[in-house]
């Protein structure tokens, strides 16, 4: 019962399952250039090309956001068009009703209608929430492991070219404080658009949160 609700909101109802089955050619093309994306970053890294690394990843990440914005607008518009606001616009919180009443429905169907029923059913999604978490943090260990060796090597190219000049290196070690800065945002965006758009934990999690706020509603 619990499987088939997360299956029911995994891949009827969540904006994420709408966009795949509308434009799954096009999400297929995302995950591709996210993983020539990674690689071209290694390569720019490891061979010094510092302005060259910031320029893509400030492009590229802006595109990606631009296109997935363009994709969400054009599948609410198709499946929801009463709660567009604008051409650009959406009410997200007239989305989520609508989303939610379609889950309530089929909780119903299960026999599941009274608060404390709910709650049990949020909290048992939850769990196998918790049961993804593992793999997740592999996942990220894993990417830290790889990317400190290039790091690394981007450093000592870096400052074996600049090391005669103290101007020079003084401002190559404010443009690397910045670059941490920024890749620090850019690798929390990077996990963040990973685990919601190819991972099924805050799917599960996002479930669990809307099953909630309908026994709430009770």
């Amino acid at each position: 019962m619990v499987i088939s609700i997360i299956d029911y909101y995994t891949n009827e109802v969540s904006t994420n399952a709408k966009i795949k089955k509308r434009y799954s050619i096009f999400f297929g093309l995302i995950k591709i250039t996210l993983g020539l994306a990674f690689f071209a970053s290694f390569y720019l890294l490891i061979n010094g090309y510092l302005i060259y690394f910031i320029i893509f990843l400030i492009s590229y990440f802006t595109l990606a956001f631009i296109a997935l914005y363009i994709l969400i607008r054009c599948v609410i518009k198709k499946e929801y068009p009463s709660v567009m606001i604008n051409k650009f616009q959406w009410s997200i919180s007239e989305l989520r009703k609508i989303q939610n009443e379609e889950l309530k429905e089929r909780a119903k169907k299960f026999g599941i209608e009274s608060k404390d029923k709910l709650l049990i059913l949020s909290n048992d999604i939850y769990l196998k929430a918790e049961d993804l978490k593992l793999p997740l943090l592999a996942f990220g260990a894993f990417i830290l492991i790889l990317f400190l060796p290039v790091w690394e090597i981007f450093i000592k190219n870096l400052y074996e070219n600049f090391k005669s000049d103290l101007i020079l290196n003084l401002k190559v070690t404010l443009v690397l404080i910045v670059l941490i800065i920024v890749i620090s945002f850019i690798r929390h965006w990077i996990m963040k658009l990973s685990i919601e758009w190819f991972t099924a934990y805050q799917s599960y999690r996002e479930l669990a949160k809307r099953v909630e706020e309908i026994a709430l509603e009770q």
